[in-house]
């Protein structure tokens, strides 16, 4: 979680300095530094989860894949102009619901099936980390 904390402490301060953007095709400037530090912190996120919640290596990578992909869908809208950057939403949309009915079902029993205070943790931080990337 530290290194979450600093990739994203990194990238924030690039885009705060003047730094971390590029010229959109439309003209726009588009911080592409958010979406560097989405596609290396998200899946972080999800290691962290997966290895509480006690899932195998299997499961932690297919979601971390997932949302490798719901990033790069987001760049790809982020970088496309006129009315397909939906499309490429549509996909983010459908990878971002995979990824929260996994961390809110199947993970979730796994945590539950591990037993101890996993449950309890993996709900806690679950949450948390859901919330948050709504915000």
């Amino acid at each position: 979680v530290t290194f979450v904390t600093g990739i994203s402490s990194i990238a924030y301060f690039s885009m705060a300095s003047g730094g971390g953007w590029v010229i959109a095709p439309d003209c726009r400037q588009l911080f592409i530094a958010r979406y560097i530090d989405w596609i290396i912190t998200t899946p972080l996120l999800i290691i962290c989860l997966g290895l509480v919640s006690g899932v195998d290596k299997w499961d932690i990578m297919a979601l971390c894949l997932s949302d490798v992909l719901m990033v790069a869908s987001l760049a790809a809208g982020a970088l496309t102009v006129g009315n397909v950057k939906w499309v490429w939403w549509f996909f983010a949309i459908c990878w971002l619901l995979h990824i929260i009915f996994s961390l809110g079902k199947s993970w979730a029993e796994a945590a539950k099936a591990k037993g101890g205070e996993s449950s309890s943790v993996y709900s806690k931080l679950a949450g948390i980390i859901v919330i948050t990337w709504f915000l």
